[in-house]
């Protein structure tokens, strides 16, 4: 494998001969304000790659929950009711 290291991530080549990329964005604090930042960068990059079904697949958000109280924090219910808009749907995220 060869990995090469970004300044927020990092990307490599994998033994099918396919390449991931993943790119890491800071969350300054408890309170999940990265969640919908996330969910942003993926859109827009599957807007970049077509919009389509494929590139909806080929690009994923993975969104680390750092605290017990996730339905206590309006923004991560926002962001779920959000998801079903057409301009915020992303294909879903883990």
């Amino acid at each position: 494998e060869s990995v090469t290291d970004g300044s927020a991530g990092a990307a490599c080549e994998c033994e099918s001969g396919r390449s991931l990329s993943l790119a890491i964005a800071p969350n300054p604090s408890h309170l999940e304000v990265v969640g919908p930042v996330v969910l942003g960068q993926v859109r827009a990059l599957q807007d970049l790659r077509g919009g389509d079904t494929q590139a909806r697949k080929a690009v994923m958000g993975v969104v680390v929950h750092g605290d017990a109280a996730f339905a206590g924090l309006g923004i991560s219910l926002e962001v779920m009711q959000m998801s079903s808009l057409d301009g915020y749907s992303i294909g879903g995220a883990v």
